[in-house]
Parts: structure tokens; C-alpha cells; sequence
């Protein structure tokens, strides 16, 4: 058996660098983005941004742990609590496919939006669809510790804790779940960049829709398309290492490597810096997000009746003008955009916002 002195301390200060960085980074960013999602109209497309933000934010806290381990050379630490180590260990068996799942249910119902603009999906279905779908994670997580199948344990080599599984069938078939669970949502997430691209690039040449629904549809398109394909990017080493795992007969940790940093670099760092990068990219995409995060840092937070705030009201969004001047140019330029949008509505409805 190798020794645990032949890991890279230089290795492991970096990766609690990047640990640290997402917990304070990662946390800050996607509060910001939850707070600004939470004040818009609850439509479909915000209900998931909100879901996908949640999951964001424990991902970058629950990786500071880790971290902490890290710098005390893999000691336990918060980790030789067995009440936390379990608590821990249960949120990561379901973080990461929560994640790519909501990605996923992202990607699908703003596809539909752009192949049927006037059909309209129904947003209590996706909700209860999302909601079965934790409520199996949380069984599938939770389950094997009650009949005494496996137990949460910490190890150096893994620098956090995971799940161990006695030998046989259940064993096998946790860890099949596991790779099915992070593989499937991957491959219509992959169609339906395809297809949302092929959308808009056709949008463009029809001469029936307003120059501003063309742009609303390109933008929030390439929104969710950056989002995704940041996705694939960053959890495509934890399906490869899943896929390692059963080809090797359930053992890929026979060399130093794989050892000592191939779970924790895949199955931590690589959620967790995903998470991280989210609100950059609503920051590069979305300009009412961009004077959200503006107005957070001057004022210490996002005020309802802001600018950047959509309510769907006319008149909240003037109210911050008192002059008849400049109301009767705003109401102006409003009018004609409605007009010009009026047709557009079901769409709007649902595709995402930018």
C-alpha cells in the first residue's frame, strides 16, 4: 500500500485555493443571482434559474470543508464528525446530478419554447417532474444507509466522504444508477444546443418577427447554450471517472493519481468551479443582471422597484420618473414596442429573460 506522504502538499494547497476561491467567490455570486432571479416575475425559465442557483450555492459552501482538509494535511477535520461526514455526504450523492438534471430541464422546455413559441408549457408540471425527481436522489442517497448497505466514511486518499457499500450486487448497482444518472440528461442537453442554435440562425432570415424578439431569442439562446456547454465541459471528468470505475472492476485507484486527487478533483472541484462560473456567465450574458450586481455593490442589495427588476408593470418600471417629459418619450417607446412584440407574447412567456 502506498504511503499518503507520496500526494503533492504543493497539489493540495492549490486545490484548497480553488476551494476557498468557490465558497467565498461561488457563495457571494450566486446569492447576487438569486436575489435577482427571486425579484423577477415567477415564470418558468426564473423558477429554474432559482433551482439551478440553489444548487449552486451549496455546491461552492460544501466544497470549503474539503479545503480545510487540504491545508491540515488530509486530516479529518470537519469531516471526523459522523453527523456532518453523513450530513455531507448525502447533499454531494445529490448535488451533482440535481444539477445537471435542472440543466437539462433548462435546455428542453427553452427548445420547445423556440420549435412551438405558441405552445405553452405548463410550469406546475415541470415543478412536480423536478420535485419527483429530488425526492428519488434523496431515496437513492439515503436508502442504502438505513437497511445498513453502506455508510459514509472519511478517507485521505479522497479528502472528503464518501459512500462505502458492502461487496455484491447493490454495490454494482449503485454505481451503474450513478453513471446512468449523470450520462442520460447529457445527451438531450447536447440535442438541444443543436437545435436552439439551428432556431435562431432561422429566426434571423424570417422577416415576420421584429428586429427585438429576433434578439431576444438569439440572446437568451446563447444564455443558456454557454451555461450548458460550461456544464459538459466541467462534469464530463465525472462521468469518464464513473465510466473508469465499473470498466476497472470498481478499482481505478491503484496509481498515485487516481489515488489521491482523480474523486476529488472531478467530483468536488470541477462542481464546484461550475457553480462558481454560473453568475459570470449571467454577468457577461444578461444586462439587467450586469446593473442588478451594480446597484448589490453600491447600495448592498437589489431594491424591487429597480430598473433592472422585472415586474411586468408598466408603471413600476416608471416610477422612478417623476417628470411628465420624460414619461410621455418612455411611454412612447413602450407603446411601439408592444405593438411591434405584441403577437410575440406566447413566446415571451416562455423563453428565458436576458
Amino acid at each position: 500500500m502506498e504511503s499518503i506522504s507520496t500526494h503533492s502538499t504543493e497539489a493540495d494547497y492549490f486545490l484548497a485555493a480553488v476551494c476557498i476561491f468557490c465558497a467565498t467567490v461561488g457563495v457571494a455570486g450566486n446569492l447576487v443571482a438569486l436575489r435577482y432571479f427571486h425579484n423577477h416575475r415567477k415564470d418558468l425559465p426564473t423558477i429554474l434559474y432559482i433551482l439551478i442557483t440553489l444548487v449552486d450555492i451549496l455546491s461552492c459552501s460544501t466544497c470549503l470543508p474539503t479545503a480545510i482538509s487540504y491545508l491540515n494535511h488530509r486530516q479529518p477535520m470537519w469531516y471526523g464528525n459522523s453527523i456532518f461526514c453523513y450530513g455531507w455526504g448525502i447533499l454531494w450523492a445529490i448535488i451533482p446530478f440535481m444539477s445537471v438534471f435542472l440543466v437539462a430541464v433548462l435546455s428542453i422546455t427553452r427548445t420547445i419554447s423556440l420549435i412551438s413559441p405558441l405552445r405553452q408549457i405548463k410550469t406546475k408540471r415541470v415543478v412536480i417532474f423536478v420535485s419527483v425527481y429530488i425526492g428519488y436522489l434523496v431515496l437513492w442517497s439515503t436508502v442504502p444507509i438505513i437497511f445498513k448497505y453502506g455508510y459514509f466514511v472519511y478517507t485521505p486518499e479522497d479528502t472528503y466522504c464518501w459512500e462505502s457499500t458492502r461487496s455484491g450486487w447493490y454495490s454494482n448497482l449503485e454505481i451503474f444508477n450513478g453513471a446512468v444518472l449523470l450520462a442520460f440528461p447529457i445527451v438531450p442537453v447536447i440535442i438541444s444546443c443543436f437545435i436552439s442554435s439551428y432556431c435562431v440562425l432561422s429566426s434571423l432570415k424570417v422577416s415576420t418577427l421584429s428586429s427585438a424578439v429576433r434578439n431576444m431569442k438569439l440572446e437568451a439562446t446563447i444564455t443558456i447554450i454557454l451555461i450548458t456547454v460550461t456544464y459538459i465541459v466541467l462534469n464530463l471528468p465525472i462521468f469518464i471517472i464513473w465510466v473508469l470505475y465499473i470498466y476497472e472492476n470498481f478499482n481505478v485507484r491503484g496509481d498515485t493519481f487516481s489515488k489521491y486527487y482523480s474523486w476529488s478533483v472531478c467530483y468536488v472541484i470541477c462542481v464546484s468551479m461550475n457553480a462558481t462560473l454560473n453568475p459570470f456567465i449571467y454577468i457577461s450574458r444578461m444586462e439587467k443582471f450586469r446593473g442588478a450586481v451594480k446597484i448589490f455593490f453600491k447600495r448592498g442589495g437589489i431594491k424591487r422597484n429597480s430598473l433592472y427588476v422585472s415586474t411586468g408593470s408598466r408603471g413600476s418600471i416608471l416610477a422612478r420618473y417623476n417628470t411628465p417629459k420624460v414619461q410621455k418619450s418612455f411611454l412612447k417607446v413602450v407603446n411601439t414596442v408592444e405593438m411591434d412584440i405584441k403577437s410575440e407574447d406566447n413566446l415571451r412567456r416562455n423563453s428565458s429573460f436576458v
